[in-house]
């Protein structure tokens, strides 16, 4: 699959679309199709590279923000997911820190074309070029870096430090004996997962996770055997306070 960038008028606007092309053999392509576009003419697609990581593909797309003076052009940078389906969902908006930032420009002006993500094993590292300029200024230019941390693109967080969050998940398999979770948990926090049957019934709860964790197994409170859950449909319940959840998986102990 190849993604590339297309025009199209509509009336007096000239748009910016992304789009997506298909290749068996890296020879024979199939006419481009618009995934997605902006919204013209103030806010506009501009590029977008796509990258596998952790079973999805994620699209690191630029969006260009025009207002009426044009002198004033900014681009920044939007994550997306589902460009394997054809569909492309807005997750978040990042705004890496840049190299110098000025009063003039307080926000990345020359953000450009980033590629593909670099995956350490402590953090992702994404290198991108910046300017402290708007968009079609001159500018000085820099190569600059921004990390997450692992599995950190996007997470659920309640929205009140003082109320709990929850999130139950659609009906997953359970073939292992544990959860792995990554999150952050901050200033007393904690997270608690809990595992329901199909009828909605509580059948494991975990001790309460109090510490900023990658991929850590959760540890089921005593008394409570998981094993003879293996192969049932089940739905997995996070209570988060005070904390922020990026992912999880179904893990088998060795």
């Amino acid at each position: 699959m190849g993604f590339t960038r297309q025009h199209a008028r509509r009336g007096s606007d000239s748009i910016r679309q992304v789009t997506r092309t298909e290749s068996p053999d890296f020879v024979h392509w199939t006419q481009d199709k618009s995934v997605l576009e902006g919204s013209p003419p103030r806010l506009q697609t501009h590029d977008m590279n796509v990258f596998p990581t952790c079973g999805i593909y994620l699209g690191l797309l630029g969006m260009m923000m025009h207002p009426e003076d044009s002198r004033f052009r900014v681009k920044q940078l939007t994550l997306l997911h589902g460009i394997m389906y054809k569909q492309a969902h807005r997750l978040l908006g990042i705004a890496p820190p840049g190299a110098k930032l000025t009063e003039r420009c307080p926000t990345i002006g020359g953000l450009s074309l980033p590629p593909a993500p670099v995956f350490r094993d402590n953090e992702i590292q994404l290198y991108y070029g910046a300017g402290d300029g708007y968009f079609f200024n001159w500018c000085k230019g820099y190569l600059a870096l921004s990390t997450l941390r692992p599995d950190g693109w996007a997470g659920y967080e309640p929205i009140s430090a003082e109320t709990p969050g929850v999130i139950t998940t659609t009906p997953l398999t359970f073939f292992g004996d544990t959860v792995g979770v990554t999150a952050d948990v901050r200033n007393g926090g904690s997270v608690r997962v809990s595992i329901l049957d199909a009828a909605g019934n509580i059948q494991a709860t975990s001790d309460p996770i109090t510490d900023t964790i990658t991929d850590g197994r959760v540890k089921w409170r005593k008394s409570q055997d998981v094993v003879g859950l293996r192969g049932e449909k089940i739905r997995l319940r996070f209570q988060l306070r005070n904390a922020k959840l990026y992912s999880f998986q179904i893990r088998r102990e060795l």
